[in-house]
C-alpha cells in the first residue's frame, strides 16, 4: 500500500498533467500545400492552339472584357467555371477556395497587368447565366479592345457527352458573332472535359466569325483559373501540346458512328486507326483536322536539330538539340515518330498507321538563345505490328516486316523532319503468342480504306452468364471447410520475410473460409473511403501478421467522400498529359502519395489509362490521350511518384472501357491487333515502367466476355505474357459473380457487398473451385498487402517516450490497427475512429496499437483525448506487450458530439526500458474517437544492481556471467588446484583435471612421462594460481563442451 506522501505526489502530478492539456489537444500535422505544383501543371498543360495578330500575351495594362459564365467559379457542376469532372474524378474537399479566371485576372489587375471591365464582370458575378444585351456589348467594346470568351462544358462518370454538346450552343454562336463584330481582338478559352468543335476558329469558317487566339484549358482543378490568367498575361509561356486530335466535325472521327450505333455493343471497326492514326493515314481525312495531335504554340520560337539515327543494344537512339531562337523563355516538346512499311509496299501485308509516336521528351525552360540536347531512345521492337490473322505466315505474333522504317523528329505529328531510317531485311518475329480474347468483330478498316472480314469467335457469350448470389446461410459448410487446425503451423508473414518459411507455406495453413474471405472487399477502413482489401477478421489478420489495405478514389487527387479529407484538386488527367512532362507528373504522383499517407489511404484508385477513342466518352477527362505511348508514359510517371511514397496505385480500367452509357453491359468488339497495339499498350507500358501494385478491371465486356471475368485477358495476357504479379481487383459492383471473377484470375471483387462467400464455399464443396486456385489467389493478395503502408510504414513507427514533461502520440502514428478503426479529419489533424457497428461481436474486436521506445523505465500516467456520443462502461482495455493492464479507468462519458474532444486520465502503467507496445483493445461495439494518447513519467525505476549469478563457459580461457536483466560480462576461468587422475610413469603420461570454481568448466593437463633416471618427483598441482600460459589443443583429441563436460587438451605449464 502506498504511503500518504506517495499518493499525494501522484495526485499533484495528475493535476499538473491535467492543467498541461489544452481543452482539445491538437497535433502539429498540417496539410502540405501542393498548390504551387498544381499551378505549374496547369500552366505547362494549357495549349495555345491559335495566336494571330499578336493577341497573346496581353499587353501590360491591356483593357479586356470577359464574356461567359465560365469566368466565375460557383462550385456548381451545371454553371460557371468547371474545375473537374464528376464521379470518382471529383475531389470532395480542397485546400482553400478555387479562384475563377475572372477573379485571377482581377488579382493581376492589382499588379498593373490588365484592366478588366467591371460592369460586365459584376453582371456575371451576380448571375453566371447572364446574357449581355446590345448596350452591354457596346459599352464593353468602348472600354476594351480585347474580348475574352469562356466556353464551358461538364461531363461525369456513368454518362456520355451528347452530340449537341460538341457544337456551340445558339447562345454561344450569337455571342461569338457579336464579339467578332465588336472587338479588335477575340480570345476564346475552352474549359471542357474533352474535345469540342473548334471549326469556328479556322479562317473562312461557316459561322463567319473571326477569332484571334484560342486556348485549350480543359479542367484545371483548383488552380486552373490562376493558370489561365498567368498564360494570358504572359507570366508563363504556354508549352502544352495536344494529346488528341481536334477534328472539324464530330462525324469526321471514324469512331463516332459506332460509338452512337448501339447501347449494348461498340464495334471497333476503325481498328488501329484511332485519332491521328486515321487522319494521317487516309488522304481524304487530312483536311478534316482543325488542330493535329502533338500540336501547341508558344510565345517564342524553337529550332530543333536531330543527330542521325543510331542503333544501340536493340534501341533507336537520337540526340536532339533544341534552341530557343525567340525573344522570351520557353519550353519545347520533342516528339519522335516512325513510319513502318505499309501493306502493299514491298513484301509488307499488314495494315498500319502512316505514322506513330515512338517517344518524346520536354526541355527545361530555355532562355532566348539557350539550347539543350536531349537523348531519346526506344526499342526497335516497339515498331512491330501484331499479325492476328496469319497474313505474314506468323499468326498471333508481333513482327517487323521487311522494309525501311522512317524515323522523324518534330514538335507535332504534322511538323517533323526525317532523322533517318532503320531497315529490316527480312520478316522478323519479335514475339510469338497464343490466340487470346479472340475477336467478336465481323470486319475492320484496312490501310486502303476497304474493310476486311475477320475470323469471329464462335460463341462470344460462352461462360459469361451470372451464377447469381447464394442466399446467406444457404450453404452448410462443414468443419473441413471452416477449420484448419491440422494444417496450421503458426507461420506468420514475418517468418516469410525472415526466410524461415515461404509464402506458399503461409497460405497452406489457411482454412477454406479464410482463403475465401480474401476474395472480396470489406467495409472501408477510412472515413469516406471506398472499401478495404484483406482479412475482415482482426483475429485472422493478427494470426498471420497481414493487415488490410484501404482504397480511395480518384484520378484528380485523393477523394474521400463527405469532406473526410482536404486534398489538392489536380488538373484533370488530360491536362496533365498535355504537359508532355513526365518529370512533372512524377512529382504530382509524389504529392498525391503524401496526401494518401496523411489520410491512411493505402491504395489510390488511379490513374486511368483508357484511350480517347471518341470525344463523346463522358470520362475522357480521367484519361490521358488517344495515343497509347502518351497514356502509358504519363501513367507510369504518376505511378512511380505515388508508389515512391509507399502507397499503391490501381491503374484502370483494364480494358477497353471507352464508353460510359450502359458500361456494365456494353460489349467492346475489337480485333486482337487493335486491342494489343492500341488499347492494351498503355497498360503494358505502365506495368513495364512502373509496376503498379494493383490493376482494376473494367465493367464492360471484351469480345463477348466481361473484362473482370475474362481469363484470357487476365491470366493469358496480363499475367501470362506481361508477367504481372500484383493484385487485380474488379471495379465496384461489376456484373459477373464473385466465383467467375476469382476463377478468371480477378483476385478481389469490390466492394464488400459484392462478395459472395456462400457461393464460393459451395463451389469448393462441389469441386468447381480448387484449393490451388484459392491459395494462388491468396498469395497474390498477401504479397501486395505486405508492401502497403499498414504493413511497412506504420509497422515501423516507433514513438519515443520522454521522461521530461508530457509525450503526446498522434493517433496516426499507430503500428497496427483493426479494419474497424477508421481515420477522420479533426481540424488540421486526424483522429482514429472506432465507429459504431451493428455486429457487436465484430465491432468489439477493434483495436489500435502503438509501438513506443522507453529510455527511462518507470511508472507513467496514461491519458487520452477522445470524443463520443455514448456513455459506456468498460469501453476498452489497455494492453502493454499483449498483457492486460488492470485498474485503469476505461469508462467513457459522452462528450456531446463526435468532434468535441475531451481529455481523460486512464491511470498508471509501467513501461520497461526498450521497445513496448501499447494497445487500445475494444470491449464494446460503441464508437469512440481517439485523437491522442499522452504519457508523463511519475516515478522512474530505481537503478538496477546487477547480480551476476549465472555462469556459462565460452572457451578454455573465459566464461560468461549473466544477470537476470540480460546484462552480461566475460571473465577468465578461476581454476582449482587440480586433481590427479593418472600418475605419470616412465612408460606413460599422466593426467590432472582442473575445474573452474565458478562455472565448473574442466580442462585436462597432460603430464609428460617420467625420465628413467633419476626417479622423478611427484606431479605438482596448482594450475589456478600458476596460470596457464600456452594451451595446445591436440587435433582430433580435443572435446569442446560447456558446463562440466570434460575437455581433453595437452597443457604446458610454467616451471616454478
Amino acid at each position: 500500500m502506498k504511503s500518504l506522501k506517495g499518493i499525494t505526489a501522484i495526485i499533484l502530478t495528475t493535476v499538473v498533467l491535467l492543467c498541461s492539456f489544452p481543452v482539445s489537444a491538437k497535433i502539429d500535422y498540417k496539410h502540405t500545400d501542393h498548390t504551387d505544383l498544381a499551378l505549374t501543371a496547369v500552366t505547362e498543360g494549357i495549349i495555345l492552339l491559335k495566336n494571330d495578330n499578336g493577341a497573346l500575351p496581353l499587353a501590360k495594362n491591356e483593357k479586356i472584357a470577359l464574356f461567359g459564365g465560365g469566368q466565375i467559379y460557383t462550385a456548381s457542376t451545371s454553371s460557371g467555371y468547371q474545375i473537374g469532372g464528376g464521379g470518382s474524378g471529383w475531389v470532395s474537399s480542397v485546400l482553400g477556395t478555387p479562384m475563377g479566371p475572372a477573379e485571377a485576372l482581377l488579382e493581376a489587375e492589382k499588379l498593373g497587368k490588365v484592366s478588366v471591365y467591371k460592369p460586365l464582370y459584376d453582371a456575371y458575378k451576380a448571375d453566371v447565366s447572364y446574357i449581355p444585351d446590345d448596350t452591354m456589348y457596346e459599352s464593353a467594346a468602348a472600354f476594351a479592345n480585347t474580348a475574352i470568351m469562356f466556353i464551358t462544358r461538364f461531363s461525369s462518370e456513368d454518362a456520355d457527352i451528347s452530340v449537341n454538346e460538341w457544337y456551340l450552343t445558339e447562345a454561344e454562336e450569337t455571342m461569338m458573332k457579336k464579339l467578332s463584330d465588336s472587338f479588335e481582338k477575340v480570345v476564346v478559352i475552352l474549359n471542357t472535359p474533352s474535345v469540342i468543335s473548334t471549326d469556328w476558329s479556322i479562317d473562312g469558317n461557316s459561322l463567319g466569325v473571326e477569332t484571334d487566339a484560342l486556348l485549350a484549358c480543359y479542367m484545371g482543378g483548383q488552380k486552373g483559373g490562376e493558370g489561365m490568367a498567368q498564360i494570358l498575361t504572359g507570366d508563363v509561356n504556354p508549352s502544352g501540346k495536344l494529346t488528341h486530335t481536334y477534328a472539324r466535325d464530330i462525324y469526321d472521327y471514324p469512331t463516332t458512328q459506332t460509338f452512337l450505333e448501339s447501347n449494348i455493343y461498340v464495334d471497333y471497326k476503325e481498328d488501329v486507326y484511332v485519332g491521328y492514326r486515321y487522319f494521317e493515314t487516309f488522304a481524304n481525312a487530312k483536311d478534316k483536322v482543325a488542330y493535329p495531335f502533338g500540336y501547341g504554340l508558344s510565345y517564342t520560337d524553337f529550332e530543333i536539330t536531330s543527330s542521325p539515327v543510331t542503333v544501340l543494344n536493340g534501341k533507336i537512339v537520337l540526340n536532339v538539340t533544341v534552341r530557343n531562337i525567340g525573344a522570351v523563355a520557353g519550353k519545347e516538346v520533342v516528339q519522335v515518330y516512325y513510319s513502318a512499311p505499309q501493306a502493299g509496299t514491298g513484301d509488307a501485308v499488314l495494315s498500319k498507321s502512316a505514322i506513330s509516336l515512338a517517344t518524346y521528351a520536354k526541355t527545361n525552360l530555355l532562355a532566348p538563345g539557350e539550347s539543350q540536347t536531349l537523348t531519346l531512345s526506344y526499342n526497335v521492337s516497339d515498331m512491330a505490328s501484331f499479325d492476328d490473322t496469319g497474313k505474314t505466315g506468323k499468326p498471333n505474333s508481333y513482327v517487323l516486316e521487311a522494309g525501311d522504317y522512317g524515323i522523324r523528329v518534330g514538335n507535332s505529328v504534322r511538323n517533323t523532319e526525317s532523322a533517318g531510317k532503320y531497315t529490316v531485311n527480312t520478316l522478323t518475329v519479335v514475339s510469338k503468342h497464343e490466340r487470346l480474347v479472340a475477336t467478336a468483330l465481323a470486319n475492320r478498316l484496312t490501310y486502303d480504306g476497304s474493310y476486311e472480314d475477320l475470323p469471329v469467335r464462335g460463341d462470344t457469350t460462352s461462360g459469361d452468364t451470372d451464377n447469381g448470389k447464394a442466399e446467406n446461410g444457404e450453404i452448410d459448410i462443414d468443419s473441413e471447410i471452416d477449420m484448419n487446425a491440422d494444417s496450421y503451423k503458426g507461420i506468420t508473414y514475418e517468418d516469410v520475410i525472415s526466410g524461415k518459411a515461404t509464402l506458399k507455406e503461409l497460405v497452406a495453413q489457411m482454412s477454406y473460409a479464410e482463403l475465401i474471405g480474401l476474395c472480396y472487399g470489406h467495409e472501408e477502413g477510412i472515413v469516406g473511403g471506398t472499401g478495404s482489401i484483406g482479412f475482415a477478421s482482426n483475429m485472422t489478420a493478427e494470426k498471420y501478421g497481414v493487415y488490410s489495405a484501404d482504397t480511395a478514389d480518384g484520378p484528380a487527387g485523393l477523394r474521400l467522400s463527405g469532406g473526410a479529407s482536404v486534398a489538392t484538386f489536380w488538373p484533370c488527367a488530360t491536362l496533365q498529359a498535355s504537359t508532355w512532362n513526365t518529370v512533372l507528373l512524377e512529382e504530382i504522383g509524389k504529392a498525391i502519395g503524401d496526401e494518401c499517407l496523411r489520410y491512411n489511404a493505402d491504395i489510390w484508385l488511379a490513374p486511368g489509362i483508357n484511350i480517347h477513342r471518341n470525344p463523346l466518352c463522358g470520362r475522357n477527362f480521367e484519361y490521358y490521350s488517344e495515343d497509347p505511348v502518351v497514356s502509358g508514359k504519363s501513367a507510369a510517371a504518376v505511378v512511380n511518384g505515388v508508389q515512391a511514397k509507399g502507397v499503391g496505385c490501381a491503374i484502370k480500367h483494364f480494358a477497353l472501357n471507352n464508353k460510359e452509357y450502359n458500361r456494365k453491359n456494353s460489349d467492346s468488339r475489337v480485333s486482337e491487333k487493335a486491342m494489343r497495339e492500341i488499347y492494351l499498350k498503355g497498360f503494358e507500358i505502365a506495368i513495364e515502367d512502373a509496376n503498379p501494385m494493383c490493376v482494376m478491371t473494367a465493367y464492360n465486356l471484351v469480345n463477348g466476355i466481361h473484362a473482370s471475368a475474362n481469363s484470357e485477358l487476365i491470366n493469358g495476357i496480363l499475367r501470362g505474357e506481361w508477367g504481372y504479379t500484383g493484385l487485380i481487383m474488379s471495379d465496384w459492383n461489376t456484373m459477373p459473380s464473385n466465383l467467375r471473377e476469382v476463377a478468371a484470375g480477378n483476385n478481389v471483387k469490390m466492394p464488400n457487398e459484392s462478395g459472395d462467400p456462400e457461393a464460393l464455399k459451395k463451389a469448393v464443396k462441389d469441386g468447381s473451385l480448387s484449393r490451388e486456385t484459392l491459395e494462388n489467389n491468396a498469395m497474390l493478395i498477401i504479397n501486395t498487402l505486405a508492401k502497403l503502408p499498414d504493413n511497412t510504414i506504420h509497422a515501423k513507427y516507433v514513438n519515443d517516450i520522454s521522461a521530461e514533461g508530457m509525450t503526446t502520440i498522434s493517433a496516426n502514428k499507430y503500428s497496427k490497427k483493426a479494419y474497424q478503426i477508421k481515420f477522420d479529419l479533426v481540424g488540421d489533424s486526424m483522429c482514429a475512429s472506432h465507429t459504431e457497428y451493428a455486429d457487436e461481436i465484430d465491432g468489439s474486436r477493434g483495436f489500435i496499437e502503438f509501438t513506443v521506445s522507453v529510455n527511462t523505465p518507470g511508472t507513467y500516467l496514461l491519458a487520452m483525448n477522445y470524443a463520443t456520443i455514448h456513455n459506456v462502461g468498460a469501453a476498452f482495455r489497455i494492453q502493454i506487450n499483449g498483457k492486460n493492464v488492470f485498474g485503469l479507468n476505461s469508462n467513457v462519458s459522452s462528450t456531446g458530439a463526435w468532434d468535441k474532444f475531451e481529455d481523460k486520465m486512464l491511470g498508471e502503467i509501467h513501461l520497461d526500458k526498450g521497445i513496448s507496445t501499447v494497445r487500445i483493445q475494444h470491449l464494446s461495439g460503441s464508437g469512440v474517437n481517439y485523437h491522442t494518447l499522452s504519457t508523463m513519467l511519475l516515478e522512474a525505476d530505481k537503478p538496477h544492481e546487477h547480480s551476476f549469478d549465472k555462469f556459462e563457459a565460452v572457451d578454455e580461457q573465459y566464461h560468461k556471467l549473466s544477470c537476470e536483466c540480460g546484462e552480461e560480462k566475460i571473465e577468465a576461468h578461476r581454476w582449482d588446484d587440480g586433481e590427479i587422475i593418472t600418475e605419470a610413469t616412465e612408460t606413460s603420461e599422466g593426467e590432472i583435471r582442473f575445474t573452474c570454481e565458478e562455472c565448473a568448466h574442466t580442462a585436462i593437463e597432460i603430464q609428460p612421462k617420467l625420465p628413467a633416471e633419476p626417479t622423478p618427483e611427484p606431479a605438482k598441482k596448482g594450475i589456478g594460481a600458476k596460470m596457464i600460459t600456452v594451451i595446445s589443443i591436440v587435433l582430433g583429441a580435443a572435446v569442446i563442451a560447456t558446463g562440466a563436460t570434460v575437455v581433453t587438451v595437452k597443457i604446458k605449464k610454467t616451471k616454478k
